[in-house]
């Protein structure tokens, strides 16, 4: 079996790297405008779940997928960058432009996500 493979992923950063604060004094809690969010809530038009049906209106949208693997030491939290290129009903598919590859990650280990602009919900 190639280990550059599982070396390579091994780099991948963790919550902790990129939640690192220690340096970051000015940084304030906020909390976000959501709006009237209680319309966008299953228009009655589709039978997905609603955060299946938000990550399907921002294919394309580049981010960070933030994701945890319960069994796994090494594994534990892990951070995915790139364009959102699908999202099934148990799976999103994440394009890494940097490396020209795609992961493919089950949505139930799916925690949140944060695109570089504001996603389209409507």
């Amino acid at each position: 079996m190639n280990n550059s493979f599982y070396n390579d992923f091994r780099n991948t950063p963790n919550y902790n790297d990129f939640l690192n604060t220690s340096n970051n004094t000015n940084l304030t809690p906020t909390t976000p405008n959501m709006g009237n969010w209680n319309n966008n809530i299953n228009n009655g038009n589709n039978s997905n779940s609603y955060a299946q049906g938000v990550l399907q209106k921002n294919i394309g949208m580049t981010g960070y997928f933030f994701v945890s693997f319960p069994d796994s030491v090494d594994w534990r939290d892990k951070i995915f960058y790139g364009v959102l290129t699908d999202a099934g009903d148990d799976y999103i598919l994440i394009f890494n432009e940097e490396n020209n590859e795609y992961y493919l990650i089950w949505s139930i280990y799916l925690n949140y996500a944060t695109f570089d602009r504001r996603p389209n919900t409507n």
